[in-house]
């Protein structure tokens, strides 16, 4: 994972937007990417509207920028910052945590498995937000690789009989959130 990432990835059949969209996938949270890539339809379709949704920045560059190195193509600059667990909660969950119960296991639906829709954040490492595609209601998830199952208390019918007991990416939480309860707290996901 890196703080920062400048790059002039390949602009040929659309490229630069995958590996520009790979890179973003390589920040830390809270770091930054800026990189050249093509002025053309896909990328002002792809690329700009992720760019400037996050905050960041698009400069279309002059016509004739690179016209000494022999090529003509039409380039833009552009810088955007990664979104850290937090944030991506935030957006998913609409408050400033996401309150979820982890556990060992695989997960396996009884019914209503067709009716389930993932995002998954393109630069978050672990960030997914499954959902039915019916309700819109957040439900479980396998967390990728860890051998763990994601279940959103929210959608539990029924106290699960245990109380939190930590709070994870508290170097992301929002300053309004989670303060003034003495959980253990951790930066990253303990591990």
């Amino acid at each position: 994972m890196f703080d920062a990432v400048l790059m002039n990835p390949p602009f040929v059949q659309g490229a630069d937007i995958a590996h520009i969209k790979h890179a973003l996938t390589m920040l830390k949270p809270g770091g930054r990417l800026v990189a050249l890539c093509a002025n053309g339809p896909r990328q002002n379709a792809s690329l700009r509207p992720m760019v400037e949704a996050r905050g960041g920045e698009w400069e279309e560059l002059p016509a004739d920028t690179f016209k000494e190195e022999g090529t003509g193509v039409r380039v833009a600059a552009c810088a955007v910052a990664s979104v850290t667990p937090y944030e991506a909660s935030r957006s998913a969950t609409g408050t400033g945590h996401a309150t979820n119960l982890f556990v060992a296991g695989t997960l396996t639906w009884d019914a209503g498995e067709a009716l389930v829709r993932q995002f998954k954040v393109p630069e978050a490492q672990r960030f997914t937000n499954a959902f039915c595609c019916e309700c819109g209601g957040r439900v479980p998830r396998s967390a990728a690789g860890s051998g763990m199952v994601m279940i959103p208390m929210g959608s539990l019918d029924d106290d699960p009989g245990i109380e939190p007991q930590a709070r994870i990416f508290q170097n992301s939480r929002a300053v309004w959130s989670c303060s003034g309860q003495s959980l253990p707290g951790f930066d990253t996901m303990p591990g």
